[in-house]
């Protein structure tokens, strides 16, 4: 009995394993170790079998992920000049003219007309009064230029 057993159980199993082998090479069960073919559908016309796998086509199931919104430009805000300009005008309107002569000096005459033109006119008059008159006279027509500038208009609704 012995003897039958291990004639018979190898036999089984090299027959069961060609078999199992057979069907994973024809196509018929999928086995992980062996390279799949395709197997062409039966038809009146002759298909070929393809030799290579075809690229695979998206799961429709699966959507993709929508790519990132593009990053919105980031736009430094710009200095408010007219805000800078009432500001050191309501300081120099505080100090005495024989203080601002010094502080004066070195500014261009029409940035400095600019200023003036926000302050108050009695703290003009006496800074004009101690400055050279060849430059008062110079800061009278930037005045008088940066005065004469009409506002702009900001249009309502149309």
């Amino acid at each position: 009995m012995k003897k039958v057993l291990f004639i018979v159980l190898p036999l089984i199993l090299l027959i069961g394993g060609g078999v199992v082998l057979f069907l994973g090479w024809k196509g018929i069960i999928k086995l992980p170790f062996f390279p799949q073919k395709k197997v062409a559908k039966k038809t009146g016309k002759q298909t070929a079998v393809a030799k290579t796998p075809a690229a695979k086509k998206p799961d429709p199931v699966i959507a993709k992920p929508d790519p990132a919104p593009p990053k919105p430009k980031v736009i430094p805000p710009k200095p408010d000049i007219e805000a800078g300009e009432k500001k050191l005008a309501l300081v120099w309107n505080t100090m005495e003219a024989a203080q601002l002569v010094p502080i004066v000096q070195d500014w261009k005459d029409p940035d400095l007309a600019k200023i003036l033109v926000r302050m108050d006119e009695d703290k003009v008059t006496e800074l004009l009064a101690a400055l050279d008159p060849v430059r008062a006279s110079r800061l009278s027509r930037a005045i008088e230029t940066v005065a004469a500038k009409p506002k702009p208009v900001v249009p309502t609704g149309a």
